[in-house]
């Protein structure tokens, strides 16, 4: 009988021990978390998923992936945390009573972990309707160093850890690497969308800044503040690929499709080894920097109060989604089950998270209409701006101007003329960035007025003659009155208010002065 090597390790199938490498039209799929050694085929992945959910199913639970830094944990090198643990008298003393340390094989440097507020509440309650994973930029080491501080006993997690050096990708992430076949089941909890390609399995978590100003210890990118070119000279930049000679492509043609395959699968793997040691020097280097530039320190030197602040209460809230998404998941699959035997009825579709959660986040902002000022480059299209598909992905609907439909501006600053065309329209929010974030952050439209622009009732008093005060147009606005002048255009621009004449004959009549309306102020009276 023939094998289908269904199972293979490292080049070898499992059960009949051939060299699956060199057989033709086999394509096997790397879905284990702790070995890159190990594929299985399309149709064993499919079995193996399929099993899966049925005892996810029993059990009433889903699959929950989580990343580790800025999501659940705050890491740094800064050897300042370690004193500040040390001195009682310190005044960031109280605030270090959940920071745990330890250092990796082959590593000098001391690893900070803060763990964020509720992560003990979070894991116990979610653990009983989730099915956890970790998957992690941090190293294997790293992951499972984290893993033991967070869940020391082991069962939570046991073997569900995927770190970079098994991931395949060392700057995005795939569901698709742990559950290849079927994500109807799976959740993912992350401070970042973009590695995720923006997935419709993932809640955006705010990002846990314990230690300010340290960012992602582990972020594929650029970090929040980049190390200075000292830093950057110590690592060097990843070649170029070679450009190949003609003799070579003509040889390239010659060859199979197959060895052609094989050629490009060793070429990414070359690349993925390269990228690997590149961003492990990086992190030396800025572990070594943060050793020796103490930033804690230097920061907490400029403050008279304590600079480490632990008030972060985001786990709390992203307990009460994972539970709305599990009730609202096993409600559906209720109805599907019934539908089945229900011979009256037509049959209800299977319950999908991928459908689930996009449908739950377009309630958060139902009926709001946003213009953004400030907040897009002008060289970007609006519709294309992370910021104008974020709040359309939670039911927003997003406006290039100002309109009669528009309920909120959501602003970078006061002084644009958005903003101030804005104050003169009732029943308008002027709203920094904040509120969006925190409302699709928390998946409930947060209260305005704890967003306004701080510099709108300000400007209101510091500005005597409003009217012939010049106004401040960002780019976006400034494109915008570009194309006015260049024709006529869809954007009609509002005219400003004529200033209010004081009658003199009044003034006089009733011994009072008669003090112009501030046009800032229209139409706000009843706010």
């Amino acid at each position: 009988m023939d094998c289908n090597h269904e199972v293979v390790y490292n080049g070898l199938c499992a059960l009949c021990g051939s060299d699956v490498e060199s057989s033709e039209g086999q394509t096997h799929i790397n879905m284990s978390h702790d070995s890159r050694g190990i594929t299985v085929s399309r149709q064993e992945a499919e079995r193996l998923e399929k099993e899966n959910a049925e005892r996810l199913l029993s059990s009433r639970k889903l699959s929950l992936i989580l990343d580790l830094d800025q999501t659940v944990v705050h890491a740094t090198w800064d050897p300042t945390v370690g004193e500040w643990m040390n001195d009682e008298n310190n005044a960031n003393h109280p605030a270090t009573k959940d920071i745990r340390k330890f250092t990796l094989p082959g590593s000098h440097f001391v690893y900070y972990i803060k763990l964020r507020p509720g992560l003990s509440e979070f894991l116990e309650t979610v653990s009983k309707l989730y099915e956890l994973h970790i998957y992690t930029m941090g190293t294997r080491h790293y992951a499972e160093a984290v893993a033991r501080e967070i869940d020391s006993t082991g069962k939570l997690f046991r073997n569900r850890i995927l770190s970079r050096d098994e991931s395949g990708s060392v700057t995005q992430k795939k569901i698709q690497r742990l559950f290849p076949c079927d994500t109807s089941m799976v959740v993912v909890l992350d401070d970042r969308s973009d590695v995720w390609s923006f997935s419709p399995n993932l809640i955006r978590i705010k990002p846990y800044e314990f230690f300010v100003g340290t960012g992602d210890i582990n972020s594929p990118f650029a970090p929040r503040q980049p190390p200075d070119q000292d830093t950057l000279a110590k690592v060097k930049p990843l070649p170029l690929p070679e450009t190949k000679t003609e003799n070579e492509k003509e040889n390239l043609e010659s060859k199979g499709d197959d060895e052609e395959d094989e050629e490009e699968e060793q070429e990414d793997e070359s690349t993925r080894k390269k990228a690997l040691d590149q961003q492990e020097k990086l992190q030396e280097a800025m572990a070594q920097e943060q050793q020796e530039a103490r930033p804690l320190a230097q920061q907490q030197s400029t403050q008279d109060r304590p600079l480490l602040v632990d008030d972060d209460r985001e786990l709390y809230t992203m307990i009460e989604i994972l539970k709305e998404i599990h009730q609202r998941f096993y409600n559906d699959e209720g109805r599907y089950e019934r539908s089945k035997t229900d011979g009256a009825g037509s049959l209800q579709p299977k319950p999908d998270v991928t459908a689930l959660m996009p449908a739950m986040k377009k309630k958060v902002l139902e009926g709001v209409h946003i213009v953004f000022t400030g907040l897009i480059p002008q060289h970007q299209t609006l519709s294309s701006s992370a910021i104008w598909q974020l709040a359309e992905s939670f039911g927003a609907t997003c406006l290039p101007d100002l309109t009669g439909n528009v309920t909120h501006v959501v602003a970078a600053r006061a002084g644009t003329d958005k903003v101030h065309r804005a104050q003169r329209i009732p029943n308008v929010h002027i709203v920094s960035e904040a509120w969006l974030s925190d409302s699709t952050a928390r998946w409930k439209k947060q209260d305005e007025a704890q967003y306004a622009l701080p510099e709108l009732a300000q400007a209101a008093n510091e500005v005597e003659n409003p009217e012939s005060t010049p106004l401040e147009f960002d780019d976006e606005e400034k494109s915008t009155m570009q194309l006015m002048r260049a024709g006529p255009t869809w954007v009609t621009p509002i005219p400003r208010p004529a200033p209010r004449r004081s009658c003199p004959e009044k003034e006089r009549g009733n011994g009072r002065q008669t003090q112009r309306r501030n046009p800032l102020h229209l139409g706000h009276s009843h706010h």
